[in-house]
């Protein structure tokens, strides 16, 4: 589904974004993201409804607003 959304993006005019990158924190890694503008800190994240949980500790992830705190705007689809 990343492939398909990627092509909707370019195709519907929009630069071609970069692929899985990643962000850090000073201290830890903060999230891989599907396609990044990075000189515009915008993010688009296509995931599935198990990566709406964190395995390891049961708890919802705190990935987007760790994203909003270091200035991206990410935009995050779950299918």
């Amino acid at each position: 589904m990343e492939t398909s959304t990627r092509l909707v993006v370019v195709l519907g005019g929009l630069p071609t974004p970069g692929l899985q990158h990643e962000v850090f924190d000073e201290y830890r890694f903060i999230a891989r993201l599907d396609m990044a503008w990075v000189e515009f800190r915008v993010a688009l994240v296509y995931d599935g409804r198990d990566h709406a949980v964190d395995d390891r500790r049961g708890r919802p992830l705190d990935r987007r607003e760790a994203l909003l705190a270091r200035g991206w705007a990410p935009s995050v689809r779950a299918s």
